[in-house]
């Protein structure tokens, strides 16, 4: 069986961060009307709240089948001069206070505590260039048990300023992690994400590849047909390949795919969501694979 455990689930932890690079679509022939919202940078220390939203994964460091794990919703808010940062993943709600990681060393991020045992930290390290979208990691406790948290989240687009219509194409960065029964554990590390987004037919496509070559069993993963709902996007067909032939087998019975993200932010010039970035987890009884992307 294939679960996640306190060690064997996502290792690289806050010591990757997001980068991203490129971008962008045809501009429209009008200029665009104001966005409904002011959509505050991750960077701003302005007297002003941002409202988040996210997905991600709470796995009991006891233990879980890899196919039983939900992927979550994450919503919440962050005051950008003080820093108090509220999370709430469906499993746990968290208001903490902001700390350094490391004074002398900002770039390392922030961690916030909420006292009772809840810690989440923020990063977008190895010089990420995202203005809306963040990692986070943490922990927290459900009665005895410590569940790791982790996902994607940023700050979010305005269902209002959603485009009804037209195309944009977003580049950034994918990586991930899994483990197979037969194979053990491994990572894709330094990948590309490039994501499509049709806001006529109201979908979103996505592909990372060019994973560094480190003998992993999967060196592509394909997203068709995700649904755009507001200003999030989710469900889709998911497929795992490797040197072109599908990589399936590898997860066995009993197969659960879940993908989900979020548009981030508002580029003013071409009028359509600034950032993207979200999660996956493919799994079945005898291996997954979770891959986090991001892109502008």
């Amino acid at each position: 069986m294939s679960s996640f455990a306190s060690t064997s689930f996502f290792t690289l932890g806050c010591s990757l961060g997001l980068a991203a690079c490129g971008g962008g679509a045809a501009a429209p022939d009008d200029p665009p009307p104001p966005p409904a919202n002011v959509y505050e940078t991750i960077y701003s220390e302005a007297a002003a709240t941002s409202i988040l939203r996210g997905v991600g994964l709470g796995i009991p460091q006891t233990g879980q089948e890899a196919n039983e794990i939900p992927l979550l919703t994450v919503t919440g808010s962050i005051r950008h001069d003080v820093g108090p940062l509220s999370l709430d993943d469906s499993k746990y709600a968290f208001t903490g206070t902001m700390h350094d990681v490391d004074p002398g060393d900002p770039g390392q991020g922030v961690y916030f505590s909420d006292g009772s045992g809840g810690v989440f930290i923020l990063s977008t390290l190895d010089g990420a260039s995202f203005d809306y979208v963040l990692r986070y990691n943490g922990e927290y406790r459900l009665g005895a048990v410590t569940h790791s948290a982790e996902g994607v989240i940023g700050i979010v687009m305005a269902d209002a300023d959603v485009p009804s219509g037209g195309a944009a194409n977003y580049a950034g960065v994918a990586f991930g992690a899994g483990a197979t029964v037969a194979g053990g554990s491994f990572e894709l590390l330094s990948g590309n994400a490039t994501a499509a987004v049709d806001f006529d037919a109201g979908t979103v496509s996505l592909l990372a590849d060019g994973f560094a070559d480190i003998g992993a069993p999967v060196d592509e993963v394909r997203v068709d047909g995700a649904v755009i709902d507001g200003a999030s996007f989710g469900s889709g067909t998911i497929s795992l390949l490797n040197d072109g032939v599908s990589a399936e087998a590898m997860l066995g019975p009993n197969i659960q795919s879940q993908f989900g993200g979020s548009f981030y932010g508002y580029d003013d010039v071409l009028d359509i969501p600034d950032e993207l970035g979200g999660l996956l987890l493919k799994a079945g009884d005898d291996g997954y694979l979770a891959l986090y992307f991001a892109a502008d």
